[in-house]
């Protein structure tokens, strides 16, 4: 694969992401009215997040392999994001699984972590735009 057809790849898993954290938020929300239906719910959603996550940071690990004059400190950047955002996720996944308290209190929980992994998501964007303007230069 040619260095544009794999940013255009990895472009498209960042927008698939950022579309099923909202997703996520919306499920969070209106889904199940049970414990038991929130864990299942919470599970799938963990396993499906983190498996985009994963393939993106491939993509984006062939892309630096192929020009390793694209490693630097954005990519750095890129890696710290992606180990925060399995940190988090798997963090509020834990805390589903225990799951003894009442309910709203952990779709809050999931609410909050999912608008931090927007906010990481669209800082990361916003980075690789500015970066590409050529208005910074990491």
């Amino acid at each position: 694969m040619e260095t544009v057809e794999i940013l255009h790849y990895h472009s498209i898993l960042i927008k698939a992401l950022l579309g099923f954290v909202v997703l996520g938020i919306v499920g969070a929300m209106f889904g199940s009215k049970d414990k038991e239906g929130f864990k299942k719910f919470s599970f799938v959603y963990t396993l499906i997040f983190q498996l985009i996550l994963t393939i993106i940071a491939i993509l984006g690990a062939v892309l630096v392999y192929q020009n390793s004059s694209l490693f630097g400190l954005s990519s750095i950047i890129m890696i710290v994001a992606f180990a925060l955002m399995l940190f988090l996720e798997i963090k509020r996944h834990k805390r589903v699984k225990l799951l003894s308290d009442e309910l709203k209190a952990y779709r809050s929980n999931f609410t909050k972590t999912a608008i931090i992994e927007i906010v990481i998501i669209a800082l990361m964007v916003v980075l690789m735009i500015l970066k590409a303007k050529g208005v910074i230069s990491i």
